[in-house]
């Protein structure tokens, strides 16, 4: 699918959905379009989409979410953002819901998504001693509090950066989002980011036909990836056109 990154909504084809897909992207369509201007400007606007993506999206099928993934990506709603946005709203609900009167969740709500992930990662003193000025964090102030003496990039070397400095940094942030449960270092966040879903299965099949022994740990890392594999065999198929004929084939 190509996405028109100047009119996001554009050239959907549905045709290859299912008829409850093509529903799900419509009703979605329809949710974004009175909304479709100020997203492109405002961060408020932005967030309520994102947080209606997290709302229904569990509900709709796979050929659904594979297609408005790229509408959302369009519009500036990353899987990262996302993961932003999920992180917070954990940290808040565990740490003040129902036992808060100092009014720390409402003033981190106050941030933009960016900044509130580095405030739920700080220290409280830190936090509250803000709070207590009634000014803001920006974000440069934030990570400065998460990781003391790291030197950050300026805006000049944040330009600079190599392809390979950014992917290190994205594997990072996946090694410290919590919704990524597999991933424990920057060789599995790796792969994770580069290898498409059929060339990664492709390896690890590889790699388990390969085993000439089976430890314990690794013995509990196959149940578990058996577990993995039944959960995934019980998605719904979707169907998609690949080929001049017209044919189609489940994905």
């Amino acid at each position: 699918m190509t996405i028109n990154y100047h009119n996001a909504l554009a050239n959907i084809d549905t045709h290859h959905l299912s008829e409850e897909a093509a529903s799900q992207v419509q009703s979605y369509k329809e949710f974004i379009r009175p909304r479709y201007q100020s997203i492109k400007s405002g961060e408020l606007t932005k967030e309520e989409v994102a947080r209606y993506w997290i709302e229904h999206s569990k509900h709709y099928t796979e050929g659904a979410k594979k297609l408005l993934e790229n509408v959302n990506d369009a519009l500036g709603i990353s899987k990262s953002y996302l993961s932003q946005l999920n992180t917070v709203d954990k940290f808040l609900n565990a740490t003040y819901l129902g036992n808060d009167k100092s009014g720390i969740p409402a003033y981190v709500l106050e941030h933009p998504v960016s900044v509130r992930y580095y405030l739920c990662k700080m220290q409280h003193e830190d936090l509250w001693t803000k709070f207590l000025t009634g000014e803001h964090f920006t974000k440069r102030e934030a990570q400065s509090k998460v990781y003391p003496g790291k030197q950050l990039p300026t805006p000049s070397s944040e330009e600079t950066k190599t392809e390979f400095q950014k992917r290190q940094e994205k594997c990072d942030e996946l090694i410290g989002d919590e919704t990524y449960k597999y991933i424990h270092n920057r060789a599995s966040a790796d792969t994770f980011l580069t290898a498409t879903t059929d060339s990664a299965l492709a390896a690890c099949m590889e790699k388990v036909s390969r085993l000439s022994v089976c430890d314990e740990k690794r013995q509990k890392q196959l149940r578990h990836l058996i577990q993995l594999c039944q959960e995934g065999l019980e998605k719904p198929q979707h169907y998609q056109s690949y080929s001049l004929t017209g044919g189609s084939k489940p994905v």
